[in-house]
């Protein structure tokens, strides 16, 4: 099994509507993407995630999994835009 975690720092303006759906577009990968075995996102509840306010967290089943998600049009096109928020 190969990890992959993406952290994300929200502007503290960012509307939750806009939160929820870029997480909830993270946890979809799982139905769209084979070799994703599982799927979690959510906010950090530390405070000590340097800045970093969510994380999503994905488990693919091989490292070849991994890197046949980079190109693939789910990772590619069908995520809400994070960037400015």
């Amino acid at each position: 099994m190969v990890e992959h975690i993406v952290l994300f720092r929200f502007l503290p303006d960012t509307p939750t509507a806009k939160i929820d759906e870029i997480l909830t577009a993270q946890l979809a990968l799982k139905n769209q993407v084979d070799g994703i075995l599982c799927a979690t996102a959510g906010a950090d509840v530390t405070g000590r995630a340097q800045g970093f306010t969510h994380c999503a967290h994905l488990t693919f089943e091989s490292q070849d999994s991994l890197a046949a998600f980079y190109p693939s049009p789910a990772h590619q096109g069908g995520r809400p835009d994070s960037r400015g928020h």
